[in-house]
């Protein structure tokens, strides 16, 4: 499976072809809007959860939803798989300390 990153503009990229300056201002990005976007991903579990039908499925996504909503921000980014993939790509350049410059 190609791991993607979606810019700004909509365009969807493999993450093994981001410049190296791309990947580190992504991360940057996704730990300084960690809130926001682990917000958005809650908000999108409750919404799924009541357009779908069958009461397993809906409670099965309001619980992932308040799980989600409970969390602290780094524990979510530790569990996210977009985070670790553009994480994984940090490691496998060698950019590891430089992205830990700025953190």
């Amino acid at each position: 499976m190609v791991e993607t990153w979606t810019t700004r503009d909509g365009q969807v990229i493999p993450i093994r072809d981001m410049t190296d300056s791309h990947l580190l201002n992504a991360i940057r990005f996704v730990r300084r809007n960690a809130g926001e976007l682990r917000m958005r991903e809650a908000y999108a579990l409750d919404y799924a959860a009541e357009t779908m039908g069958g009461d397993m499925a809906q409670d099965s996504l309001h619980a992932a939803a308040a799980q989600t909503y409970d969390q602290h921000d780094e524990d979510w980014l530790e569990e996210h798989e977009d985070y670790q993939a553009l994480r994984r790509e940090v490691s496998r350049r060698g950019l590891t300390a430089k992205l830990e410059e700025t953190k």
